[in-house]
């Protein structure tokens, strides 16, 4: 772990996918060539524009049940797109329909920083210390975790 701090996240647009992994490739790339495709990473953009967007650090990941009686877990998976889309109707629309665009709220989050692969049993032993540590400074946590990652050489942090 290199460290613990609290940041307050900044409004954004996002276009995300949800995906069961097992119908995938994979928890970590299900559905990152369907981002990469929509924003035109690969290829031509798969947007009614077409336009190419940029890819903004970081990608996030967030988990959850479906809901369903057999808890089938769902990925979601966010690019964040460039600061130039302030409200969702800005953002160009997506062809593929797996491709939801929405804004982000304003949150306060506690985070932690760690490099390496982002394993299921590492992101578990992260989120546990960072939730003791978080509660042991007097802090309530609500809501669920999610992972914000990138990659050197793929992703940009310019927008």
């Amino acid at each position: 772990m290199y460290g613990k701090w609290y940041a307050a996240s900044v409004r954004s647009v996002v276009a995300q996918v949800t995906y069961d992994p097992s119908q995938t490739k994979g928890n970590r790339d299900g559905g990152f060539s369907i981002l990469a495709n929509y924003i035109g990473v690969i290829g031509q953009p798969q947007n009614t524009k077409p336009e190419k967007i940029a890819m903004i650090a970081p990608v996030v990941m967030k988990s959850a049940s479906s809901g369903q009686s057999d808890q089938k877990k769902l990925v979601t998976m966010q690019f964040v797109l460039p600061s130039k889309y302030t409200k969702f109707e800005e953002a160009p629309k997506p062809i593929n329909e797996k491709v939801v665009i929405k804004e982000g709220g304003w949150r306060i989050h506690g985070v932690i920083s760690f490099s390496g692969v982002a394993t299921e049993a590492v992101v578990e032993e992260k989120v546990e210390k960072l939730m003791k540590s978080l509660e042991k400074d007097g802090y309530k946590v609500i809501g669920e975790y999610f992972i914000a990652r990138y990659t050197l050489g793929i992703a940009s942090f310019e927008d």
